[in-house]
């Protein structure tokens, strides 16, 4: 995903009703972010999904 630079498929009005979410420089962001602290980085408290507190 970092290194994708094609057109982001139904990133237009026409084709998405939510095209406006479909941002690459912030994908490719939380990509390098998740790589870097997670997969990276594998610790147990890395293997468990957060659950938010009720």
């Amino acid at each position: 995903m970092a290194e994708f630079t094609v057109e982001i498929p139904a990133a237009k009005a026409e084709m998405c009703g939510n095209y406006l979410d479909h941002n690459l420089e912030i994908t490719k962001i939380e990509c390098r972010k998740f790589l870097e602290e997670v997969l990276e980085q594998i610790k147990e408290e890395n293997m468990v999904y957060p659950r938010q507190q009720v």
